[in-house]
């Protein structure tokens, strides 16, 4: 069988998401549904945020509208899953390798915080972290 591990790289700012495991359509008022069927996810996002996702619905960005070019930062959430194959790797081993590999791809990256959480009733965990990157910077 097959093992998912959900890593969440999140940067929360004014911003609440609601998990749900049931049903197809948002149950708040001003939100709406995202649903990717292969990793069994599902999450509820403000919207008016942009969604971006790839074809094999592993990755998603939830990203805040652009308001003008004064807008140096854009609130952001991605969640990433990734299968580790047939390794049986422990998940706390997998965020730590994937944390230390994130200096390399991010210039000047400093983490603020970290820390465990659940995510549609997987495992997950969230890293708040800013750095610079070639489209500007990130936090």
């Amino acid at each position: 069988m097959k093992r998912y591990i959900t890593c969440v790289l999140a940067v929360i700012s004014a911003l609440v998401l609601l998990c749900s495991c049931s049903g197809r359509k948002a149950k708040n008022e001003g939100y709406r549904l995202y649903r990717s069927s292969p990793v069994g996810l599902e999450i509820e996002y403000p919207d008016f945020w942009e969604v971006s996702d790839d074809k094999e619905d592993r990755t998603v960005c939830f990203v805040t509208p652009n308001v003008g070019y004064a807008d140096d930062y854009r609130d952001n959430v991605s969640i990433v899953v990734e299968e580790t194959g047939s390794e049986d790797m422990a998940f706390d081993k997998y965020v730590t390798d994937y944390i230390n590999a994130l200096p390399s791809a991010i210039n000047n990256f400093n983490k603020i915080t970290e820390n465990e959480l659940e995510v549609a009733g997987l495992e997950s965990y969230r890293i708040v972290y800013e750095g610079t990157a070639e489209d500007g910077d990130l936090r």
